[in-house]
């Protein structure tokens, strides 16, 4: 079983970070996963969500000052080496297009 984490640090407060994800009206603007499941949030803390295939992940938000927010995906329970590599190009580009959305 193998794990990707990524981060990336946002000049935007926690509260707006979280809700670009929990909200799915705002999810929706900037996530290009619509198969992506949802199933728990602790507000302003994390969020785990599964994948089709299995694979599952958790999403956490960690305020880094006033108007900065960190983020950091794991994805748990990838199939090998590439499925790793998969994940983290897949973050990668959602993370700019978060980056977008918030208008960095």
């Amino acid at each position: 079983e193998f794990q990707a984490t990524l981060s990336r640090t946002f000049p935007v407060p926690l509260f707006a970070a979280f809700a670009a994800w929990a909200d799915a009206s705002l999810r929706g603007e900037w996530l290009d996963a619509p198969e992506l499941s949802f199933t728990k949030l602790n507000a302003g803390r994390n969020i785990r969500a599964r994948w089709p295939d299995g694979a599952r992940l958790d999403i956490r938000f960690n305020a880094t000052g006033p108007d900065r927010c960190q983020i950091v995906v794991d994805t748990m329970k990838l199939d090998d080496g590439e499925a790793v590599r998969r994940a983290k190009a897949f973050w990668q580009a959602q993370f700019e297009r978060l980056e977008r959305y918030f208008k960095v």
